[in-house]
């Protein structure tokens, strides 16, 4: 297993260069898919094109004859993880099995990969995605093909995420994607469209739009449609209940956007906008610029144009130039900028990012120390916000079944990261997962909610 940190080399590795052999009978395959949403789509359209060249995908990889890896490379944690899970794939190698490993982590680190871990058959970054056809074994069907490939939706069938663009073109200090990524590439409205058509024809009722940038969509494209405009053009897709936008960089929240999540009655009013900081001397060094004041007013505009509101943001602590006191500007913001959902995470050290000459100078022990006030101190705020909606009545989606509950997400609990909905269970009520129902919110916790159906009159 190797134990080094990987050090950042030359993505440029041509993937056709390190494919073997054709399979006798490469049928089936196995794809696990680590990272953000954005990763898993790129995993969903990976499946597609293999599915279109006459694959079956298989839920198990125990079970494929091609296991494929699509890796996060974004911080340290995640770059153990996608290792071991390389590591644990390639136990399942045997009577001709292959393994292909994708995604961010190749993408950074190709050449060392291809050193340390002689088990994988095959590497491809997070570009040129067609090639996985050849890496499997698989004949060429053509490019026109692998363009019309239909994305194998992986996910409970009632969501699903929709990429509207590839890459950033911020400047954080902290931050490593446009180095993997590249650029910004906006996705044109008619495609996105005709994905989201797609997916809402597969049972999707719920479309959660992520980027790097969600709200910078467009502004690299010669038309320069807005995020606003490719809202209003998602709203008429038939079958489509809610639209949920993730990743909104608070410098670009025009009054446009936010009017017309207000006014759109099947936008989500959920806004999720990573302010990563409130110090000002901490989000200079980040390269984010802002205050806990500029932070305050931007939240207070929000409010008065979208009203009822969720708020979620995600922070950083350990920063190099985070002193205790200003570490401590945290937790107070935090009370001050009542937000309904919040992470805090611990700065990682990243190569190639322009904050890595600031050194590492934060311990590990004191960085899980400030995130566990900042977090104990969300949950404080968390838990005022939920009981202030006891009596609230909301749609609500149903996720799982119990014995007594309906394990629901409301409009404002986005999937994956937020709380759950509880709903007890009316005798006369057989809803399924994917459901839609209307509750009345009896209790509150910090994270998740307790509720009971509203009949329909």
């Amino acid at each position: 297993m190797p134990t080094r940190d990987l050090e950042k080399t030359d993505p440029a590795v041509r993937a056709d260069a390190m494919a073997p052999g054709p399979l006798l009978h490469p049928t089936r395959v196995g794809l696990v898919s680590l990272g953000c949403a954005k990763n898993l789509v790129d995993s969903e359209k990976m499946l597609g094109k293999l599915v279109a060249a006459g694959c079956e995908v298989v839920g198990t990889p125990e079970d494929a004859d091609v296991i494929i890896v699509n890796t996060c490379g974004f911080i340290a944690d995640a770059r153990k993880e996608s290792v071991n899970t390389i590591l644990e794939m390639s136990r399942l190698k045997q009577n001709g099995k292959r393994l292909i490993v994708t995604g961010c982590l190749v993408q950074r680190y190709a050449q060392e990969l291809k050193k340390e871990l002689p088990e994988v058959d095959a590497f491809l970054g997070v570009s040129g995605q067609d090639a996985i056809v050849g890496l499997a074994g698989l004949q060429d069907i053509g490019v026109s093909a692998l363009a019309e490939a239909r994305r194998t939706h992986t996910g409970p069938a009632h969501f699903a995420y929709l990429k509207i663009s590839e890459g950033c073109n911020l400047e954080c200090s902290f931050c490593a994607i446009p180095g993997i990524r590249g650029p910004q590439r906006s996705r044109q409205i008619p495609e996105l469209v005709a994905e989201a058509e797609e997916l809402a024809s597969t049972g999707v009722t719920e479309m959660v739009l992520v980027a790097q940038d969600t709200t910078a969509y467009g502004r690299d494209l010669a038309e320069r449609p807005t995020l606003a405009a490719l809202i209003r053009a998602l709203v008429p897709i038939e079958g489509l209940r809610w639209i949920r936008l993730n990743y909104l960089y608070p410098n670009h929240l025009s009054d446009e956007l936010l009017e017309t999540i207000a006014g759109e009655p099947k936008v989500c009013k959920y806004i999720d906008m990573p302010l990563q900081h409130s110090h000002p001397e901490v989000l200079a060094a980040m390269m984010r610029g802002g205050s806990a004041a500029t932070h305050l007013r931007l939240l207070e505009r929000i409010r008065a144009l979208v009203p009822g509101a969720f708020l979620r943001s995600t922070f950083i602590v350990g920063f190099p130039n985070e002193t205790i006191e200003r570490f401590d500007s945290l937790p107070a913001f935090l009370r001050d900028a009542a937000f309904d959902h919040a992470g805090v995470f611990t700065y990682s050290r990243e190569e190639g990012t322009s904050a890595w000459q600031l050194g590492d100078p934060v311990s590990e022990r004191e960085k899980r120390r400030r995130r566990a006030v900042a977090m104990q101190t969300q949950q404080e705020v968390s838990v005022l916000n939920n009981t202030g909606r006891i009596g609230q009545v909301h749609d609500a989606v149903v996720e799982g079944v119990g014995r007594f509950y309906y394990i629901c997400r409301m409009a404002g609990q986005a999937p994956e990261v937020d709380g759950m909905t509880r709903v007890r269970r009316a005798t006369e009520a057989g809803l399924q997962p994917g459901d839609y129902l209307t509750a009345r919110i009896t209790a509150a916790a910090a994270y998740d909610l307790e509720a009971e159906i509203v009949p329909h009159a």
